[in-house]
């Protein structure tokens, strides 16, 4: 055999491959894929902060990263990608805390109280949490004691960011309601703003905080 080492291990791959099932070739595929994108994500944008986050999240924003670059961005699934990894870092970060604090104030502060997580759907939270955003005095009460420097960050520039993920993935997800689908241009967008695509992603924002205790 002629060659290059580089070029007998490529030969040698393709012939192996040739063998394979196609579910089974499909199947490596998908497994090759996700390990590259896991190293992307870890080495370009969340280093240290991907062992921070839920395995559910890593999941998402493996399928999000992989559905990116396999579509060149346009691909509107990757909203809800986006929105179900948010949902598991924010249940961490900020729910389950939240939670907490309510349970250590009065019984009128108890009303605020929304039924219990494990009795809704999942793909509710990311609602939920923008209504306690909105509506509800008492997470701002919580923020504020907890989360005192991060005030800005988590009742605007969180709100805001949540609230277009949301927007924009209720018509990518759900079409026959007649709303307008996001461009790639703006699919692009959304996915820089949560992963930190030349600035602070809305994800590695979130792992850091560190409440006050």
């Amino acid at each position: 055999f002629e060659g290059s080492a580089r070029d007998f291990w490529s030969e040698a791959r393709g012939r192996v491959l040739q063998k394979m099932s196609p579910d089974a070739l499909a199947s490596l595929l998908h497994k090759i894929e996700g390990s590259q994108g896991e190293v992307r994500l870890r080495t370009y944008f969340f280093g240290d902060f991907w062992d921070k986050l839920p395995q559910a999240a890593k999941d998402h924003l493996i399928n999000a990263d992989r559905l990116f670059y396999s579509h060149e961005g346009a691909h509107q699934s990757i909203f809800n990608d986006l929105r179900m990894a948010c949902e598991a870092v924010l249940e961490v970060v900020l729910w389950e805390p939240y939670h907490r604090w309510l349970q250590n104030r009065t019984l009128k502060d108890l009303r605020a109280v929304p039924a219990a997580r494990d009795k809704r759907p999942f793909g509710t939270l990311l609602g939920q949490m923008l209504q306690q955003m909105r509506e509800v005095p008492e997470f701002n009460q919580f923020v504020a004691e907890k989360y005192p420097t991060a005030r800005q960050f988590i009742l605007k520039d969180l709100r805001q960011a949540l609230d277009d993920l949301l927007s924009r993935r209720n018509p990518a997800e759900h079409p026959q309601g007649g709303r307008r689908r996001s461009s790639a241009g703006e699919v692009q967008n959304v996915y820089r703003k949560f992963l930190g695509v030349g600035r602070a992603g809305i994800l590695q924002r979130l792992l850091s905080l560190e409440p006050k205790p």
